[in-house]
């Protein structure tokens, strides 16, 4: 028996594996890991590759793989054109593969197990164990579920399957370009980019990935093709020429964040969890620092004379303090621009208020500074109430 699986060999699953590794080799214990994903090329899946420097301190490493440093956020909605740069770089656009073979090639000299096209068909979770059935059965003392947006671990055990109103469905071009590339990455809002989300242009070492995202319950990949079009001829007017080399379509978990994530011995982590931004659509800092977290939970309770489940609750519980409720926070907010945002005009627009926008989306600052920016503008006897509510709060 095993001491770890971790269903999912994407960024949070991988995180969570060094990270645990990492952190128990500090604590003097070794437990042992193992790693399956039903794809024999887990690095193909789509993705954007924004990744914000904050990450860069939990895996240093991470910020010397090759990708583009980003250093500038432009904002467009409808016909204001916002562009924001930062002192330093905000972040890396780094591909999928770069990122996970890094995983890799640290998991390797760690002696962690890693088994590709493994495909998990069932998770049950027994009195002392879990155990996982693909084309063997493997028990293990716990089972980490990163197996991404259509996760089995969560259907079967956390009985929570797909309802497309907590999805967003993504189409993405990966665009050749003979032009050299600005370091900034680009958001597009308003009814003219997407129909219920964004467009995003993000430049990576040879091409751009441009893609265009909406609620799953609203589109489909056939009229989401029709809008990047549109902006591909936009885009067209910037460069000399441009060639699609690759696209993809696929869903985004977009409900703020699942609770529980945690069930005895069975942890979700990454887009299983839905730890994903709904404001940008950013999962993977999410995902790496969510398995960061884990990964150090996992090491405490190993590190145990008596491993009690209740250690491994502190995930859940460190999480929603930390990033949970920013998350749910996102969520009303983007509900309320989907419903309202036909009435924003340009008079409620103000330059700092897309500075306060663009912070948020990079990472630093939470969407609360947002709202109550919006606040001060739109409505300051409001804005003073609630700032009065909150120093009363912070001095209890």
């Amino acid at each position: 028996m095993r001491d770890v699986i971790i269903i999912g060999a994407g960024p949070a699953g991988l995180a969570t594996a060094l990270s645990l590794m990492l952190h128990a080799k500090k604590n003097g214990v070794s437990p042992e890991i193992l790693i399956v994903d039903k794809n024999l090329s887990p690095w193909e899946k789509p993705c954007g590759g924004m990744i914000l420097r904050d990450t860069f301190r939990i895996f240093p490493s991470i910020s010397t793989l090759p990708g583009v440093e980003i250093s500038g956020i432009r904002i467009v909605y409808r016909s204001i054109d916002n562009v924001i740069w930062y002192s330093e770089p905000i972040g890396k656009n780094i591909g999928r593969k770069t990122l996970l073979k890094f995983f890799f090639k640290h998991l390797d000299k760690l002696g962690i197990d890693l088994e590709l096209g493994f495909l998990v068909r069932s998770v049950s979770a027994e009195k002392d164990h879990v155990s996982i059935l693909g084309k063997r059965r493997i028990r293990a003392k716990v089972v980490v579920g990163a197996d991404g947006a259509a996760s089995i671990t969560r259907r079967i055990i956390f009985r929570k399957g797909i309802k497309l109103r907590d999805f967003g469905l993504a189409y993405q071009v990966w665009v050749k370009s003979s032009n050299s590339l600005e370091p900034i990455n680009e958001f597009y809002y308003g009814r003219e980019y997407s129909p219920a989300g964004y467009a995003w242009v993000f430049p990576h070492v040879d091409h751009l990935r441009i893609g265009i995202g909406a609620l799953a319950d609203r589109v489909n990949t056939s009229s989401l093709r029709i809008y990047l079009k549109k902006l591909l001829k936009l885009k067209r007017r910037k460069f000399n020429e441009i060639k699609i080399i690759r696209e993809d379509s696929f869903l985004v978990p977009l409900s703020g964040g699942l609770k529980p994530i945690v069930h005895g011995r069975i942890l979700l982590v990454g887009d299983a969890a839905h730890q994903v931004s709904p404001l940008s659509g950013a999962g993977i800092h999410l995902a790496i620092k969510a398995g960061a977290l884990v990964g150090k939970v996992l090491a405490d309770y190993f590190s145990n004379e008596k491993p009690r489940e209740n250690i491994l609750i502190k995930y859940e519980k460190v999480w929603n303090s930390m990033y949970g409720r920013k998350l749910r926070l996102e969520k009303i907010l983007v509900d309320f621009l989907l419903m309202h945002g036909s009435k924003f005009g340009k008079n409620k627009i103000r330059g700092d208020l897309i500075k306060a926008f663009a912070d948020v989306l990079v990472g630093q600052k939470d969407v609360k500074y947002l709202v109550m920016k919006y606040l001060r503008l739109s409505s300051p006897a409001l804005y003073t109430l609630l700032k009065h509510f909150s120093s009363q709060d912070r001095d209890k």
